[in-house]
């Protein structure tokens, strides 16, 4: 179902009394040698209902599953933890997107809850150079910025479209994104998912001023519930490379704005730590030049654009 207001698609779950909530799912690749891989199954089990649960909870992946006990007090919830090894795994990679079916099985007094997920196993390494490793191979990603238009479609989000969006990119050579200004569709991330296509999300372009320099209305309400949302929501595609907290932020270089780019960067690895962070800092020499420099956690990260009137040079930093 397609929300003409928001203009994203709104995904309904109905969950048991006792359940896992997808937000509540964390997966991560651990380690990648010698053709094995150990993935990390995080979970947080709610149980809504008067009873304390008893019972077991199974984690599969592939045709490797194991299980343990489950015990959840009533109206309580418990945090759940699996390490799987997995022996000569098929790793994800934008060359290669190989897929699991990761699944989640609540065998209870309660009765049986069942979640499923599509994953992906790989490793991303960023060495001291910059220099990105997939899977202990390094990588030299060529990446597009892509704003969320889809103008014939409404300006909606369709899988067809995002599909279509994705594949056009990849015969033209480009193996990365970056969506600008605001966070991807999860269709879109599906996609990138299958096909084979490294993804820069960005909760959000600027912070508490806009590119006019006037106020961004509410932003200080709502960075935290935007960052949330958007991690909790994202966090398990083997697609998304990295986290981007912002785009051309003026204030990004006085006080206040390195102690908010700070907090934001803080807030994320709070919710996923296994990613570098991103963010895009706008610097206005005078009305002819202009500097874009994008920043990896607190640190230069590739090159610095400098533009002057229509001419654009690129340079190492």
């Amino acid at each position: 179902m397609v929300n003409k207001s928001f203009k994203e698609m709104i995904h309904l779950t109905e969950e048991k009394v006792c359940h896992i909530r997808p937000c509540d799912l964390f997966v991560t690749t651990q380690k990648v040698r010698d053709n094995r891989a150990v993935v990390q199954v995080k979970a947080t089990v709610s149980n809504n209902s008067d009873v304390e649960v008893k019972g077991t909870i199974t984690v599969r992946i592939g045709h490797l599953a194991v299980a343990q006990l489950l015990s959840v007090a009533s109206r309580g919830s418990s945090l759940i933890e699996f390490n799987l090894e997995l022996k000569r795994p098929e790793l994800w990679s934008a060359d290669r997107p190989n897929l699991y079916d990761l699944e989640m099985k609540i065998n209870s007094n309660l009765g049986i809850e069942i979640l499923t997920q599509k994953i992906g196993i790989r490793q991303i390494e960023i060495d001291d150079k910059q220099r990105i490793a997939i899977n202990e191979r390094y990588a030299r990603p060529i990446n597009s910025c892509v704003y969320h238009d889809n103008i014939l479609a409404d300006s909606g989000v369709f899988p067809l479209v995002e599909e279509r969006k994705i594949k056009r990119l990849k015969e033209a050579g480009y193996d990365a994104i970056r969506c600008i200004y605001q966070s991807p569709s999860k269709e879109l991330l599906d996609v990138c998912d299958r096909l084979g296509m490294y993804v820069i999300n960005e909760s959000f372009s600027h912070w508490h001023f806009g590119v006019d320099g006037k106020n961004v209305r509410g932003h200080d309400d709502r960075w935290k519930r935007e960052i949330e949302k958007v991690v909790l929501r994202d966090r398990n595609h083997p697609s998304l490379l990295y986290w981007s907290v912002g785009n051309e932020a003026k204030e990004s270089n006085d006080v206040n704005g390195k102690a908010r780019l700070k907090k934001l960067t803080n807030y994320i690895k709070r919710l996923d730590s296994s990613r570098q962070i991103l963010t895009d800092i706008y610097h206005q020499r005078n009305e002819n030049e202009s500097v874009a420099r994008i920043y990896r956690l607190e640190k230069q990260y590739a090159r610095m654009i400098i533009t002057k009137g229509n001419q654009m040079k690129t340079m190492k930093v």
